[in-house]
């Protein structure tokens, strides 16, 4: 059974989550794939990816966590954490425009991402045109300790996931990565 992990805004696949995901839980083959800030491409390529690998399990975080939710259904889980769903309002607010480095190295090469009003207006036009899509069980997670997300916008989030019928868990202190914790509420969760 292959299982996907997507990353997050400024990250790679080269992050730690990954990794992570996978020492928890061995009995899926996984696969890091690596995407961009563009939208539009970002959700074309994981798409392509499960037409092509069919994963029983997908786990996205923040910017990784809403492609997985507007990725097209797919016979399998779906897990978003800490989606970030009003992902203008958190760039324009939360984040900020201007240049970051990566928090790790990318197979890219690239070493900083830079937000921008180009960027958020591509993020508009992407969501006012598409919706979120469900797999066989969708589940989304919010950690109340997110120190990325005003919790205005993270209550948005939430309200968001439970209108288009996820699993919504919140999820006491957790912070806005994933951590060992965070891992272990996932392997809770998939048991049952």
């Amino acid at each position: 059974m292959k299982a996907f992990y997507i990353h997050g805004l400024g990250s790679g696949a080269n992050g730690t989550s990954g990794p992570r995901l996978a020492k928890k839980f061995p009995q899926y083959d996984w696969i890091y794939p690596e995407f961009t800030e563009d939208i539009p491409e970002s959700i074309i390529k994981l798409n392509q990816l499960i037409a092509k690998d069919k994963p029983a399990l997908i786990v996205g975080t923040s910017l990784g966590g809403l492609y997985t939710m507007f990725a097209k259904s797919f016979d399998g889980i779906k897990i978003a954490y800490n989606p970030g769903l009003d992902i203008v309002n958190i760039l324009k607010n939360d984040i900020g425009f201007g240049t970051y480095k990566y928090f790790s190295p990318r197979k890219d090469k690239k070493t900083h991402y830079t937000v921008n009003e180009k960027m958020v207006k591509k993020f508009e036009k992407y969501l006012a045109s598409h919706q979120i899509e469900k797999a066989t069980r969708c589940v989304a997670i919010f950690g109340t300790g997110d120190e990325l997300i005003n919790p205005e916008t993270r209550q948005k989030n939430l309200e968001q996931s439970t209108q288009a019928g996820y699993e919504v868990y919140e999820l006491p202190n957790a912070g806005h990565r994933m951590t060992a914790e965070s891992v272990e509420f996932i392997q809770e969760l998939l048991k049952a």
